[in-house]
């Protein structure tokens, strides 16, 4: 999976420290008495990257790799 990231921060004089990938597998099942659907969510992998300095512009792409199952 790719991401891009465009981060405007030219007019900050703050940087950005960094930026959080998070990626999520949400399962929806019905039980099959109650009729009921249920969601069941499951971290899969957290990426952290470098952020943007002050008064800078960044155009950068990240590069995501999706696991197969949860132990990947």
């Amino acid at each position: 999976m790719e991401i891009k990231i465009i981060c405007d921060n030219t007019k900050c004089k703050s940087a950005v420290r960094n930026f959080k990938f998070k990626l999520y597998r949400t399962l929806r099942y019905k039980d099959c008495i109650t009729g009921n659907f249920d969601n069941f969510e499951i971290l899969l992998r957290t990426v952290k990257e470098k952020g943007c300095a002050a008064y800078e512009m960044l155009n950068r792409d990240f590069y995501f790799a999706i696991p197969l199952t949860a132990a990947d």
